[in-house]
């Protein structure tokens, strides 16, 4: 019981404090009001400040845009290559005997060297995409001037020599 008590009267003790503490704040507050008085100071002024900064905007866009072309081609295609047969091919044949087939095997490499030419006209027509993604960052250095034209409503201390004492 005495444990709770003690618990109860450090509560008390810290809640008093508290309320003098609080009470000597609004106190000095209201004196420190007391000494001001409020004036509409008028500002008429330009303030002169450079702006050098870096400056990044993220650009993300679609850009769709039509295609539409056509194309000549009109060329000598040159062919030098090799083609490798292996093969077995039935022939028939007529013999006093009789007709009869015989398979005959192949193996040959048969070179071609030739051009060949192509004259073809190619029309293309498509709607194209293209995604954008990118940061753009630049370098913004300007002299600003900026005129502020207002009146400000503040509070000034009281002069001492107007101060009643």
């Amino acid at each position: 019981m005495s444990f709770v008590g003690d618990l109860f009267k450090f509560v008390l003790v810290l809640v008093l404090l508290a309320a003098a503490a609080y009470g000597g704040y609004f106190y000095g507050q209201m004196a420190l009001q007391e000494s001001l008085f409020e004036v509409n100071v008028p500002i008429n002024q330009t303030f002169d400040f450079e702006l050098n900064q870096v400056v990044d905007i993220p650009i993300k866009t679609v850009f769709d845009f039509p295609f539409s072309d056509s194309f000549l081609i009109s060329e000598n295609v040159p062919i030098n290559t090799f083609i490798d047969l292996d093969e077995m091919i039935r022939i028939p044949l007529n013999l006093p005997t009789g007709n009869i087939t015989i398979d005959v095997p192949i193996k040959k490499r048969i070179p071609i060297n030739t051009s060949i030419n192509v004259y073809k006209l190619i029309n293309i027509s498509k709607n194209i995409s293209l995604n954008v993604d990118k940061q753009i960052s630049f370098n913004v250095r300007k002299n600003i001037s900026v005129p502020v034209n207002m009146e400000v409503l503040t509070k000034v201390p009281v002069p001492d020599w107007m101060r009643k004492e």
